[in-house]
């Protein structure tokens, strides 16, 4: 790491070892986490809830542990659903987090397990805790005054990571970094980009829910020439209107003819992202055989300024099929 920087990051970002495992165990608490590479320590989430056993309450949930950053193999912190406990040697500390009334709705841990990324949704606020710093909140943002939220890639050192941006009121802005998300649950296989997709959206789609905005909605670009530009982030249901991309009828029989869109080769990423997109835009009869007869390949919807993985800018001949592309995708 340079100097006088964090050299912590830095290791996670360009070396990108995997710290943790996750598996499944039907017969203790519903997930069981491995750490490993701490001064040689194992940890479970079978230990945590025995040590945390006469302490929990009924029905309070343990979301994540990880080992104390700078401690030894002792020492580990465990947050719940309600509270952070920081065990020391024999000492257990507790500490509550969060308002009287207040609930978690959503969370999801991010990739790097060292440095303890946990994100909280509650019905008032986002929280990003670093737990492996004894839980040291790294954002809390209110819920109140978001504006709108879109998914991305956000760069670190010249490092892509997927994530999302919250703009706010008086145009303030807040980037979260999701990585590969490994949430008790949702631990994918490596092939599984869909389900890694719909994985990342948990938890933004549901602060949109509680601040009443939509999800990552399409956005017009600047563009003065004929047709319009548009560009988005391909959700899990991005969906196209069911009318002809280039007349705009609205025949019983659509013809779609598959756009494929194929990743930058510019984007340095630490996190899985997909290698191409295949766009399937529908057409009339009359115009697919127009405009894809023999040697003809006119698209009235073509590929603009490329696909990076998680978003991509498409130009659009007809200014009423992107008109009610992003209205479509707005609800």
């Amino acid at each position: 790491a340079e100097k006088g920087t964090n050299s912590l990051p830095a290791l996670r970002w360009i070396a990108r070892i995997p710290m943790a495992e996750f598996g499944y165990n039907k017969n203790a608490l519903h997930f069981t986490h491995h750490y490993q590479g701490v001064a040689g320590m194992t940890l479970s989430l079978n230990d945590v809830a025995k040590a945390l056993s006469p302490t929990l309450e009924a029905d309070e949930r343990i979301l994540h542990t990880c080992p104390a950053a700078g401690q030894d193999g002792t020492s580990w912190n465990a947050l719940t659903d309600r509270r952070l406990f920081l065990r020391r040697g024999a000492e257990m500390e507790e500490r509550r987090y969060l308002y009287t009334g207040e609930n978690v709705e959503a969370y999801e841990i991010g990739r790097f397990v060292l440095s303890g990324d946990v994100h909280l949704l509650t019905g008032r606020r986002l929280l990003v805790m670093d737990l492996a710093q004894d839980g040291t909140v790294l954002a809390n943002q209110a819920l109140q005054g978001i504006e709108s939220l879109d998914m991305t890639l956000i760069y670190s050192h010249k490092i892509a990571h997927v994530g999302f941006t919250l703009g706010m009121q008086n145009e303030r802005r807040l980037s979260v970094v999701h990585g590969d998300i490994r949430t008790p649950g949702a631990a994918l296989n490596g092939q599984d980009l869909v389900g890694l997709q719909v994985v990342r959206e948990r938890l933004p789609r549901r602060l949109c829910e509680l601040v009443g905005i939509p999800f990552a909605p399409p956005q017009y670009m600047p563009y003065s020439g004929a047709g319009a530009m548009v560009s988005f982030y391909l959700k899990a249901d991005l969906r196209w209107p069911q009318y002809c991309a280039a007349c705009m009828e609205r025949g019983e029989v659509l013809k779609p003819h598959a756009l494929k869109l194929r990743r930058n080769g510019n984007v340095t990423a630490a996190d899985r992202l997909a290698e191409q997109a295949l766009l399937e835009i529908p057409y009339c009869a009359s115009c697919y055989r127009e405009r894809f007869g023999w040697l003809r390949r006119r698209p009235a919807v073509q590929e603009y300024s490329g696909f990076n993985g998680v978003r991509a800018a498409l130009w659009f001949e007809s200014r009423r099929y992107a008109a009610e592309f992003v209205r479509l995708n707005r609800q």
